[in-house]
């Protein structure tokens, strides 16, 4: 995964074709599922390339637990001369180890608002996207990986959750806005309970 890496600080992630891209990320989430003892969980939109909708499913030859849509309430492409997209999808990959049946009842699509509250990422998703799934898949005081940790709301998530949080970023802006918002998370969460040992552990991929 170091070639990747090491293209990505160079900004080549903005240069990849699309088979490249498929390849890179295909990558990256191969190495996690060498070490998740769960569900892989990939939040992607359909990506439009050379006239033809890529489903995130076409990327990943994995067995597909389980999908949920996320309806975003908009669009930013109202003039891409198709029906303007306003979903994306969050593909559960693989069995899960524990299963909260009592969220069931949450449905296959989840209608949420971007996350106001953060204006430090320009793709913020909100929180609860991620919280869902860390309560319906991962057991109470396990670890969640994000390979992708942006501003670190799947981190908030995991401090609201009581999981252990293990996160990669590599831009630096980005890695620090993470850590403040995850340590004061859980500062937060420590106020009522105890928080779970090993609380964090960030990585700014250089």
């Amino acid at each position: 995964m170091n070639r990747w890496i090491e293209r990505a600080a160079n900004g080549y992630d903005d240069a990849m074709d699309e088979d490249e891209y498929q390849r890179w990320l295909l990558d990256v989430f191969e190495k996690c599922r060498c070490v998740c003892m769960g569900l892989i969980w990939v939040n992607h939109k359909i990506r439009y390339r050379n006239g033809e909708a890529i489903h995130p499913a076409r990327i990943f030859p994995w067995p597909i637990y389980c999908e949920v849509i996320w309806d975003r309430h908009g669009s930013m492409a109202l003039n891409c001369k198709r029906y303007a997209p306003s979903t994306e999808h969050l593909i559960g990959f693989g069995r899960p180890v524990v299963w909260n049946d009592e969220l069931n009842g949450l449905l296959s699509v989840w209608r949420l608002g971007f996350d106001r509250d953060n204006n430090d990422h320009p793709c913020a998703f909100p929180c609860v996207l991620a919280e869902r799934p860390i309560k319906s898949s991962t057991p109470n005081k396990g670890t969640v990986l994000d390979p992708f940790m942006g501003s670190g709301t799947t981190g908030v998530a995991c401090a609201k959750t009581n999981r252990k949080f293990i996160g990669i970023e590599i831009e630096p802006k980005y890695f620090d806005i993470a850590c403040k918002r995850i340590q004061q998370a859980y500062d937060n969460f420590a106020l009522f309970e105890p928080a779970p040992e090993m609380q964090m552990e960030l990585m700014n991929v250089k």
